[in-house]
């Protein structure tokens, strides 16, 4: 199997596309598609086809040499507890990123991007990925399911995978593990997306992530197997 993102052209509107191919003796037996379509979240989503496009080439990052080689299993488990973290995240739990980490969702930077994503007062966007976690505020995420770990490339020490994240919609306010409590009243009804996400790992530690997602019915199951 491997794993794509790409940006296309549809009738003069652009689209950002997670994709995941799986061969059978030199044949393609599955094809799977998650589009994120411009104008169909915020703002901020929607000016990531644009910088991909300006980007032209991936981060250098998804080539780089790693610190040491993890085998399979251990990449898979790494990006599992990136899911664990972020399913009913208090800030507490076990984040393993590097100091440098970065994300990329519908191609647009969601860490280390002042103002570009608020929840209530805090500048969640401006800040890097453990200290993201380690807010509580992904706690709005009520569970991750449905997790697939579809392509791990150990020369590379990279993980495809696959998942849903449903928001009950029940949480109107999470405390911050320093007693801060935010108002996160956007997610106000139930909701998931259905998401494509990459890491680079190093040295055990999530370096780079990257994301397609998009906005499918509350609790919606793929329709794969793992």
């Amino acid at each position: 199997q491997f794993g794509v993102f790409a940006t296309m052209d549809e009738n003069g509107h652009g689209l950002v596309l997670g994709m995941r191919v799986k061969l059978q003796v030199n044949q393609i037996s599955e094809i799977e598609l998650i589009t994120y379509r411009t104008g169909g979240g915020p703002a901020w989503n929607d000016a990531g086809y644009a910088n991909l496009e300006k980007m032209k080439v991936p981060n250098p990052l998804w080539n780089a040499p790693t610190a040491r080689h993890l085998s399979r299993q251990e990449l898979a488990q790494v990006a599992n507890y990136y899911f664990d973290g972020i399913q009913n995240n208090d800030g507490k739990g076990y984040y393993p990123f590097t100091a440098d980490c970065n994300r990329l969702e519908n191609g647009t930077a969601t860490t280390n991007n002042p103002g570009i994503v608020k929840m209530g007062p805090v500048d969640i966007g401006g800040m890097g990925c453990k200290a993201q976690f380690e807010t509580g505020l992904y706690g709005i995420v009520t569970k991750v399911h449905d997790r697939r770990f579809a392509v791990i490339d150990e020369e590379r020490q990279e993980v495809f995978a696959l998942a849903v994240f449903d928001h009950c919609g029940c949480k109107k306010s999470l405390t911050m593990p320093n007693g801060t409590k935010v108002d996160v009243g956007f997610f106000n009804k139930p909701s998931s997306i259905l998401l494509a996400e990459a890491f680079k790992i190093d040295g055990g530690l999530i370096r780079q992530v990257e994301a397609v997602g998009v906005g499918v019915p509350y609790h919606m199951r793929p329709g794969w197997g793992r």
